[in-house]
């Protein structure tokens, strides 16, 4: 009679093992699930702030351009900006003649 009873606990054992894995198996799996969906949504943020960037560098190129033109003026704190930025479009034109000028030779 102690066979089957052994039998029986050798079965209810093997059953919780069973049970354990399979309930250590769907954690790993909804792990990997939302770290995967984690990843993909830092990666759409990222996407979505460099499209962000490049409207923002669009806006600026045209708002300063109708500065140019004389379509558009600044309140006063945004001078220093308008002054870089011309600075820089100097330098840029500077170092592209020197450029042409190294080719050129």
């Amino acid at each position: 009679m102690e066979a089957p009873m052994a039998e029986d606990e050798i079965k209810r054992q093997v059953g919780s093992i069973v049970s354990r894995a399979k309930e250590a198996l769907s954690e790993v799996r909804e792990a990997v699930v939302r770290t995967s969906q984690i990843g993909k949504l830092k990666i759409d943020v990222a996407l979505l702030r460099r499209e962000q960037e490049k409207a923002f560098a669009r806006l600026g190129a045209k708002v300063f351009e109708m500065v140019e033109d004389g379509e558009l003026s600044l309140p006063e704190p945004l001078d220093p900006l308008v002054q870089a930025v011309r600075h820089l479009a100097r330098q840029i034109a500077e170092e592209e003649a020197e450029l042409a000028e190294v080719e050129g030779a």
